[in-house]
Parts: C-alpha cells; sequence; structure tokens
C-alpha cells in the first residue's frame, strides 16, 4: 500500500515461517539532500559534489546503483536541481517517490504512475516518447522496461535512473539479466556503454 508520502509492504504469517513482517518506507515529499550538507555530513567531496553538477548540466544519462536503502532515490531527487525548468520531464513510477513537480514548482514535468494491468513501464515509456520529452526519470529499472529505456536514449532523450547492485561494474550484467533475451544480449551490453555514460555507487 502507499500514501503521499509511505510505502508500505507488509508480508503475512501465513507465508512466512516465522511471523509477520511489516515494512513502512517514507517518501517525504523533500529534498532530503542539499550541498551544505553533503559536504558537511561527508556525504560525497566537494569535487564529486561538482561532478555530479556537471554530468547533469552535460545532459549525461545517469543511473544510481546500490543496495535497497541505500538513498539512490534521494540523490535522483537531488540532481533535479540542475535541470533547467524549460525542459520537459516525465517521471515514471509505481510507487510516487520522487515527486518532481512538488519538489521542482513551476518546472516543466508530466508525472505518470504505473498500473502493472492497464499501464505497465514498456507503455509507460513508449508513450511518453510522444510527449517530446527532454528528460526521462525512471524511479528504478527493474525488469524488461530497461530494454526501452536504452532505446530511448538512443533517440537523444536524458535518463535519470536507479538500479539495484553493489558495484559499477556490474551494472551492464545486471541489465542484461534483466532483459532476458539471449540473441540481443550482445546488442544490449553495446547499448549500455554507447548511451549510459555515468553509473554512481551509493553505500550507506
Amino acid at each position: 500500500a502507499e500514501t503521499e508520502t509511505l510505502r508500505i509492504s507488509i508480508i503475512h504469517e501465513s507465508v512466512s515461517n516465522t511471523g509477520r513482517s511489516i515494512s513502512i518506507r517514507k517518501t517525504p515529499i523533500v529534498k532530503r539532500l542539499n550541498p551544505t550538507k553533503m559536504i558537511e555530513e561527508t556525504y560525497c567531496s566537494e569535487e564529486v559534489l561538482h561532478l555530479l553538477k556537471q554530468c547533469v548540466d552535460a545532459k549525461m544519462n545517469m543511473l544510481m546503483c546500490g543496495l535497497p536503502g541505500a538513498g539512490k532515490t534521494e540523490l535522483l531527487k537531488f540532481l533535479t536541481n540542475y535541470i533547467p525548468e524549460n525542459e520537459r520531464v516525465i517521471t515514471i513510477e509505481d510507487n510516487l517517490e520522487i515527486h518532481y513537480s512538488e519538489i521542482n514548482p513551476g518546472k516543466d514535468c508530466v508525472s505518470l504512475k504505473i498500473d502493472h494491468d492497464l499501464f505497465d513501464y514498456v507503455a509507460a515509456i513508449k508513450a511518453c516518447l510522444r510527449q517530446n520529452p527532454q528528460w526521462i526519470l525512471l524511479s528504478e529499472a527493474r525488469s524488461t522496461e530497461v530494454k526501452y529505456l536504452l532505446e530511448s536514449m538512443s533517440t537523444g532523450t536524458h535518463c535519470l535512473t536507479t538500479i539495484h547492485t553493489d558495484d559499477v561494474r556490474k551494472v551492464p550484467d545486471r541489465i542484461k539479466n534483466m532483459v532476458q533475451e539471449t540473441v540481443s544480449l550482445d546488442r544490449i551490453e553495446n547499448d549500455v556503454f554507447a548511451f549510459l555514460d555515468v553509473a554512481v555507487l551509493i553505500r550507506k
């Protein structure tokens, strides 16, 4: 279940030998990161902070990776600071976490909400390309939709997204595993290196 600011997941004891498990994640409509805080709390060095900003300024396709709960989406939200307000952004999410319009008031944004039965990730990526976006923000690349995300990058659309992995060197294999098409795996790997510019590893 989800609310505006919470994601709630419950595993019932009927499917768990150790009893019920409840997880509640906060997804507040705020940017938790800011440049001063990032330097003072040694989140990253000043040089890395400038590098991240320059990557967005240069319109690079960026992927934030790390383990669950590392703060991948929080970094993505921070990087939206540097997207010009006149550049159209389309966000694609099943659980609303980015809150682009709310944290960037006045900027051009279309927010798409996934319905796995009626409007899945693949349909959303295809639909958003007809809306002439400069940026696609995908909250998390999880499955075969990553193939269409790479195709969107090949058209010149810029992208920010996140992925679960503990090493940037695993990103190409992780993406190939998600696509699961043995015939075109070499092409997928070529697309990763051709269109994905930067991978940033975030540790807890």
